[in-house]
């Protein structure tokens, strides 16, 4: 899988298929926030959950987005 962000906060999670030799675009969206803090200056900083189930990402001062990396069968949280 790939995590793409661009400098207005758009975003796409990308995914390459061996067996199928296919990219397919998991999901996509913007992670913008409107009237919530300052934001932060690059490099921002981005964590992997250790189970890569998840990412954090901190783009605003005391702001943290969480976004779930697990399939259906995984959780209760769908991509």
């Amino acid at each position: 899988m790939l995590f793409v962000l661009t400098q207005s906060f758009n975003c796409a999670l990308i995914q390459y298929s061996v067996e199928s030799r296919n990219i397919e675009v998991i999901s996509r969206g913007n992670l913008a926030e409107k009237g919530t803090g300052e934001k932060r200056e690059r490099p921002f900083p981005i964590f992997l959950g250790s189970d890569s189930k998840f990412i954090a990402l901190m783009l605003y001062d005391n702001v943290i987005k969480v976004i779930p990396l697990v399939t259906k069968a995984d959780s209760l949280f769908p991509i």
